[in-house]
């Protein structure tokens, strides 16, 4: 998603268009115009020039695109930028050759060689520099658009991450379960449930008949299930209800042991962090007596 949301970048060059094209329009009208009359051949031929301009502009922005699209600066930045200049300066020199051949044929007097010669020698080199300067400025928009987008889109898609694993839950139908193991759904009520646990990195359900489910999510998925008040989470292995407890014991430090019933698919002992050790009293309030 990163990925392609980064190269997917949106050109605002709007503003770089209304600032650098008026720059370039009047360094051509500087260099090939000098005449202080007007008439309808001059108004031609500065005509054309403005449309070649915008052409040649968005020409070499549809390029871009399409090369962002199919061939990205992911894939190495000397190869896709020589790629770009390889494209766009021949054919924007074969459409500015195009039109002004047609001009200086049917439009300026067509004998005269000196238009070709100012045309090759001064006219070809600027606009070569001027093409390379549009695609320059197209790198510099891209990089300045990727770091921009970037800085935006990853804080969202990790928030976007982060909703998601709060909002992502196990299916609960009032007081059932819904949890899948294997190829199947297992709808079990809450009643029938006694606890849950992580061993060798598989999760179990336990249920009251002290039959081991293997399903197919993870504690902290069922945890989001499980509350209801009748489970606790108590370490990282092991959520247990009531039911589970055959007593508990004061330990060392502040911790709790809490030894569990035989029978029940999860027998033997665990203990209770210093830091949940007072949550888990409240939990159990009074069912279990508490021993010291």
């Amino acid at each position: 998603m990163l990925a392609a949301s980064i190269s997917q970048i949106e050109y605002k060059d709007k503003w770089v268009r209304a600032i650098i094209l008026p720059l370039m329009l009047s360094l051509q009208l500087y260099l090939d115009y000098s005449e202080d009359f007007w008439d309808w051949k001059l108004a031609y031929c500065i005509g054309a020039d403005i449309l070649t301009a915008i052409l040649v502009w968005e020409l070499i922005r549809t390029v871009v695109l399409l090369l962002d699209r199919y061939y990205p600066w992911q894939n190495g930045f000397l190869k896709r930028l020589l790629l770009q200049l390889l494209i766009t300066v021949p054919v924007c020199l074969v459409l500015i050759i195009g039109i002004t051949w047609t001009t200086y044929t049917f439009i300026v007097t067509p004998h005269d060689p000196n238009l070709w010669l100012y045309f090759y020698k001064i006219d070809l080199p600027v606009i070569v520099i001027l093409l390379c300067m549009l695609n320059f400025i197209y790198v510099s928009l891209y990089f300045y658009r990727f770091h921009e987008q970037q800085s935006i889109t990853l804080p969202s898609i990790l928030t976007d991450l982060t909703e998601q694993k709060h909002v992502r839950k196990p299916k609960t139908e009032t007081n059932r379960l819904m949890i899948k193991s294997g190829k199947k759904e297992l709808i079990l009520d809450m009643s029938e449930v006694a606890g849950a646990f992580v061993t060798d990195g598989i999760c179990w359900v336990v249920t009251t008949e002290g039959k081991k489910l293997v399903v197919d999510c993870s504690l902290d998925y069922l945890e989001e299930a499980l509350k209801t008040g009748n489970f606790f989470r108590a370490n990282r292995q092991l959520i247990l209800s009531r039911m589970l407890v055959k007593s508990i014991h004061s330990d060392t430090y502040g911790k709790i042991k809490v030894v569990l019933k035989e029978g029940s698919g999860v027998s033997g002992e665990i203990f209770v962090s210093r830091t949940k050790a007072a949550e888990f009293r409240k939990w159990i309030k009074v069912d279990i007596a508490f021993q010291g």
